[in-house]
């Protein structure tokens, strides 16, 4: 069998073990990504619940506020009877109103917290269901990658046997050099001459060199992008 077309044949088989393993980093980096934004989620469930804590230690302090100054106001009340003075009573009247103000104040700010820690409450509810419905999603991925692996491992070691066997056959410095081409094209060293362009530049490739690639005697590279030209399916 000719150099080219073990060529061929073993990029063939190349070729199908990368797609096997892309398709391994694709699962993987699928994972991955759902992890990070599991991981994402559950810090901001977490700082959501350290708002919602001090909201409603926020809420206890001011209405502790709230129900002192409304015993201030029915204590000054009551004093107001046993004020004997006109300055006294104004003064404790002002007092009195005072006091009033910043239990209006306090009622109005309880209201405020109460709805802001409803619409936290409400994105808490959010993100646990979000972090619930992701956990689910991990799992499916990790199942089905464990699945596909299993598979995997079986094909990637057919395959590598296969290359193995067909490399022995390659001058090595023929398999040198595609392996160095490969390493730089994706994966690709081998492409065919169709109507007399190359398949990897599609540039129009001379016709002598056309011609040395229709004979098969020797590896024949395209002049422009290096890569190693065989005879395509088209050509006659």
């Amino acid at each position: 069998m000719d150099q080219i077309q073990l060529l061929k044949e073993i990029q063939s088989v190349d070729l199908e073990i990368a797609k096997i393993l892309g398709r391994e980093e694709e699962l993987l980096k699928e994972i991955e990504g759902l992890e990070k934004d599991f991981e994402d989620v559950k810090k901001t469930l977490t700082a959501l619940k350290g708002l919602l804590d001090d909201l409603k230690e926020k809420q206890r302090k001011v209405s502790r506020e709230v129900e002192e100054g409304k015993g201030r106001i029915e204590r000054d009340k009551k004093r107001l009877k046993e004020v004997r003075s006109e300055k006294e009573y104004r003064a404790l009247l002002k007092e009195i109103e005072g006091t009033e103000r910043k239990v209006r104040e306090g009622e109005e700010e309880i209201l405020k917290v109460m709805e802001e820690m409803e619409g936290v409450e409400s994105q808490i509810h959010e993100k646990e269901k979000a972090l619930s419905d992701l956990e689910g999603k991990i799992m499916e991925k990790r199942k089905a990658y464990e699945e596909e692996k299993k598979g995997w491992d079986r094909l990637l070691e057919e395959k590598k046997k296969a290359r193995e066997e067909i490399a022995r056959s390659i001058r090595p410095d023929v398999l040198r050099e595609y392996e160095f081409i490969r390493n730089r094209r994706k994966g690709v060293a081998v492409v065919p001459i169709r109507d007399g362009t190359c398949s990897g530049c599609n540039m129009s490739v001379p016709p002598q060199i056309v011609l040395q690639v229709r004979k098969k005697e020797e590896i024949v590279y395209c002049p422009y992008c290096r890569i190693i030209l065989s005879w395509g399916e088209s050509e006659t």
